[in-house]
């Protein structure tokens, strides 16, 4: 089995993105992962998933084929599912990818561009126009709000900011023909701005590179086949209102922690018989690795006869030992003589041992000699 960490996000805009851990069988497939996640989040019977693997903050793969391998997901990877109502197919789905103003200085020159952050958000939903994709964007973008602290203060300073800008207003207005007033093409009072968020809307590629086409609030959105791609760019004052941090949490299918103990426990030989004759879908990497409880006589295999002979008591005649990996090693054996004499084979080196020197974590067979029942 294999345990894997995906971030479950939902596309109404009603809850922050959650990390589930689901155990599936390590060469099983796709179908098992999106059972087991389905389970795990509590998915609803008018609901389905889109299971993506994202990496430097946009989609690169889409994970649907029921029959596809595990095996393809790597433990450094990230897969992020959403989930969108079944009928999804049916309305067009609009994938948004974010981008923020970072303004380093470099050479002693403050200079400004465009970098990507956060998780890809996705909604599946009737739209008309550029008024509609915002709707839908900010509606996702709600659980990652940061709530105002004090209502008091925010309202005193609501006052001061449309006083202010009223101000800056009246004097950009200069008369215009006819008596008619122009207002001077700033970039917070742009004739063609979006909103007084400021967040400005872009037709893109997969990788959120061309900027070329700008969504208008007022104006239709042209129809795209397959999924319509979205690029949002915040100015400064948007991303201070918003938690990004949680937008940009993403954990690894599996991080393996070098440092942890796991607890080494003592499996008997009644326990590796059982898990013998237990069914179970055995693949080239599933491989035991136990620490054997020995019993060198009298075993009472009666549960175990898988081979139709009746096996009352033994005791162990022969042990073979293997040193070294998987691929290949050394092999010795102990060899039970009668009465109570062992003897080490090691090639062509035979050297007696002694009883307590038999049970070490090398043995690797062990022959057990029927006993008749008195």
């Amino acid at each position: 089995m294999r345990t894997m960490t995906l971030t479950v996000m939902r596309t109404d805009g009603n809850a922050p993105p959650s990390p589930f851990t689901v155990t599936v069988p390590k060469l099983g497939k796709f179908e098992d992962l999106t059972q087991a996640l389905s389970t795990a989040c509590s998915l609803g019977v008018d609901e389905t998933l889109l299971v993506t693997e994202i990496y430097n903050n946009r989609i690169i793969r889409y994970l649907g084929e029921p029959g596809d391998s595990l095996s393809l997901i790597r433990d450094d990877d990230q897969l992020v599912a959403y989930r969108l109502p079944k009928d999804a197919d049916n309305m067009p789905t609009v994938v948004f990818m974010h981008q923020h103003v970072e303004e380093p200085f470099i050479c002693g020159k403050l200079t400004s561009n465009w970098k990507a952050f956060g998780i890809p958000l996705v909604a599946s939903s009737k739209f008309v126009n550029g008024s509609d994709i915002r709707d839908m964007y900010l509606k996702l973008l709600k659980p990652f709000l940061i709530p105002p602290e004090d209502s008091v203060d925010d309202d005193d300073d609501i006052e001061r900011t449309v006083s202010e800008e009223l101000t800056e207003v009246e004097d950009s207005i200069t008369p215009g023909l006819d008596g008619a007033a122009e207002v001077a093409n700033g970039n917070k009072f742009s004739t063609d701005s979006d909103d007084d968020d400021g967040l400005e809307f872009y037709i893109t590629d997969e990788k959120g590179t061309i900027r070329d086409s700008r969504i208008a609030m007022n104006e239709p959105v042209p129809s795209t086949p397959g999924r319509l791609i979205v690029l949002v760019c915040w100015p400064a004052k948007m991303v201070k209102q918003y938690k990004t941090c949680l937008l940009s949490s993403l954990p690894q299918i599996f991080k393996f922690d070098f440092f942890a103990k796991r607890p080494q426990e003592s499996v008997s030989l009644y326990k590796c018989l059982e898990a013998f004759l237990k069914e179970e879908p055995l693949g080239p990497e599933d491989m035991w690795s136990v620490h054997i409880h020995m019993r060198l006589s009298f075993i009472d295999i009666i549960p175990y006869n898988a081979f139709g002979t009746y096996l009352m008591t033994s005791y162990a005649s022969l042990v073979s030992n293997h040193y070294g990996s998987m691929g290949g090693g050394h092999y010795t054996a102990f060899i039970h003589h009668g009465a109570d004499r062992w003897y080490n084979f090691d090639d062509s080196r035979v050297s007696p041992i002694s009883e307590d020197r038999i049970k070490t974590s090398a043995a690797y067979f062990l022959f057990y000699r029927r006993v008749a029942d008195s």
